[in-house]
């Protein structure tokens, strides 16, 4: 879309010039990557993984230059609304995609390495058997005479120890609180409610860690799904998914045991 006099990338562009501000200076201060930050000013919102990214994006940018997101984000609705609410990620180009053919050509390698191996044990554990078999056949077997049996000494029976534990086990106790730990493993869009209410929401840059508490439950949100990793109670949680699509999950509390 060719940008005009008053389209949105040209607000937030003559915004930061008039504050001397390079595009490098928002970059470090927002931790919002340089090609999205020219895609902002460009008008160019089909860059961004989702609907979900282009707002957040949009959102923290101009706040971060002192207008009024609201607005902003008001005249992105109404010019671009015919824009899906999420759409898949682009297939990876260039370094990506040598990336991709190098880790699947590692995995086939070691997929042949498994079959070979697997093949080999099979092969030497039949040849085992069948030595161990002809060790034992009769024909090499040798014959010792027998020898009559010694008497076995009748021990008394001694009465059974009692293997009760000292202590009886306690039951475990109920956790007041739930405790849910995020890191970013990229820059995601995240919202965290604790007991129903909203206690955080933006781009948590790659890198970083908050811990939130809560009484009951806690609900998290994420712009894509497998960008996040989750520590619950000290417990390490499964992804919520992949990278293609949004997650949300409730964790609520949960029983411990001392």
């Amino acid at each position: 879309m060719a940008d005009d006099i008053s389209s949105i990338g040209q607000i937030l562009r003559d915004k930061r010039e008039s504050k001397n501000l390079s595009i490098e200076d928002v970059h470090e201060a927002t931790k919002i990557t340089v090609d999205y930050i020219n895609a902002l000013e460009e008008n160019r919102f089909d860059v961004f993984p989702n609907k979900v990214y282009a707002r957040a994006f949009l959102r923290d940018y101009a706040n971060f230059l002192g207008l009024d997101s609201s607005i902003l984000l008001a005249r992105y609705e109404e010019e671009y609304q015919t824009l899906p609410a999420s759409e898949p990620i682009k297939m990876a180009t260039g370094r990506s995609a040598w990336r991709i053919f190098v880790w699947a050509l590692i995995i086939i390698v070691l997929a042949a390495g498994g079959i070979v191996g697997y093949d080999w044990w099979v092969k030497s554990s039949l040849k085992f058997t069948s030595a161990r078999v002809q060790e034992r056949s009769p024909a090499t077997l040798s014959y010792e005479p027998l020898l009559p049996a010694k008497p076995r000494k009748i021990q008394s029976k001694q009465p059974a120890s009692d293997t009760r534990p000292a202590h009886p086990p306690t039951e475990p106790s109920v956790s007041n609180k739930v405790t849910l730990q995020v890191t970013a493993l990229r820059d995601v869009w995240v919202r965290v409610k604790c007991d129903g209410v909203r206690v955080y929401e933006s781009i948590m840059p790659k890198g970083t860690t908050k811990t939130f508490t809560a009484r009951e439950f806690i609900n998290i949100r994420t712009g894509m799904a497998g960008a996040v990793q989750l520590v619950l109670d000290g417990v390490p949680q499964p992804p919520m998914g992949t990278l293609k699509m949004p997650g949300e999950k409730t964790f609520r509390r949960s029983q411990t045991v001392p």
